[in-house]
């Protein structure tokens, strides 16, 4: 089984890829942080449909968000969070959210 690991973040977001419990590739994308939330949001989900045309995997492993001493870092967090859910769902990946100590 192949499957996407991700340590999410509206800027720079980390990814790797494994087939069981061997790694694939990694690597790390980077959405521009002067363009709007939403851009970046998308930008993104686009992002992950790339991966997932290129690996093909089947489950989303990803990092659960913790509280923030800065509000605004924690409410952006949780957008990410929210758009990894979505592009999930509407694309059918199991997803599995991890503590962030994982």
């Amino acid at each position: 089984m192949i499957y996407l690991s991700l340590d999410q973040a509206l800027q720079t977001t980390g990814y790797a890829i494994f087939d069981e419990d061997s790694l694939i590739e990694y690597g790390h994308f980077t959405i521009p942080a002067n363009k709007k939330i939403e851009v970046r949001l998308n930008a993104i989900m686009q992002e992950l449909s790339e991966l997932e045309n290129r690996f093909e995997f089947q489950d989303v492993f990803f990092e659960d968000i913790q509280a923030q001493q800065n509000k605004e870092t924690y409410k952006k967090l949780a957008y990410v969070q929210a758009a990894v859910l979505i592009w999930c769902y509407n694309t059918e990946h199991k997803t599995t959210i991890l503590a962030p100590s994982h």
